[in-house]
């Protein structure tokens, strides 16, 4: 190969090389260890029936609304590329991101009071929205990213309370929504083929009257919103609860 040949085939490589490079789309991964938690969650079961296994029992509808917000910074190395709401921002720049987000669910409920043990067991299955506002700011140039979306899935989840007091318990929820509720069987779980979240929470309970509950505590969120044209995006969020739920 003559040097003219090689340095020809160099001068066509290195820009279909960096070509390459500028279309390295960079995930966005928001990790919020201080996200507050705010929740709200009304239940109403009129009706009551006795279960031989779990003793007496109640059954129903209700309603929950979750609201929480992360921040997370982010650097783009050179050749990276971060798009948000159709719009791209190349690296090497700074970013810094704010996601808001909302779960909400109506479902069938129902809950068992176990006879032999001072404890409740909550089980719920219903439709649940999830939606979330992403804002990522370019610290190093005046550019702003915005984004939106929401989903509507199965959700399904539990709860247990053990009763420490006459009005006072300790209480553990977990909420799974799913746009696919098979995906975790075809590996295909939050990894973007479908919206896919999962919610927990640990508090303490306190009824200062038998119809209305204040909760506090520590909850995590992981979201993983089906991928669209945008940048893949992973929400990973936790922080202190605060809860109040009415019961009719």
């Amino acid at each position: 190969m003559t040097h003219k040949t090689s340095l020809l085939m160099t001068t066509v490589a290195l820009p279909l090389l960096a070509g390459c490079l500028a279309n390295a789309t960079v995930p966005i991964n928001i990790n919020d260890t201080s996200s507050p938690f705010y929740s709200v969650r009304a239940v109403w079961h009129p009706r009551e029936n006795v279960n031989e296994a779990l003793g007496k029992g109640s059954d129903g509808v209700e309603f929950q609304y979750t609201k929480t917000a992360g921040h997370s910074d982010q650097s783009l190395a050179t050749g990276e590329v971060m798009s948000v709401g159709g719009n791209s921002v190349a690296g090497p720049q700074q970013i810094s991101h704010r996601a808001d987000v909302s779960y909400a669910h109506l479902a069938y409920s129902g809950t068992a009071h176990m006879e032999k043990y001072p404890a409740e067991l909550d089980i719920f299955m219903g439709l649940g929205e999830v939606n979330y506002s992403l804002r990522s700011d370019v610290t190093t140039a005046p550019f702003v990213l915005q984004s939106s979306q929401t989903d509507y899935a199965l959700t399904m989840g539990m709860g247990l309370r053990w009763r420490l007091l006459d009005n006072t318990s300790a209480e553990g929820r977990a909420v799974l929504l799913t746009q696919n509720p098979f995906s975790y069987f075809f590996e295909t779980y939050n990894k973007g083929k479908q919206t896919d979240m999962f919610q927990g929470e640990l508090a303490l309970v306190y009824k200062p009257i038998k119809s209305v509950a204040l909760r506090g505590g520590y909850a995590w969120m992981s979201l993983v919103p089906e991928k669209t044209a945008d940048s893949p995006l992973d929400f990973r969020l936790r922080g202190p609860l605060v809860g109040l739920e009415v019961l009719f």
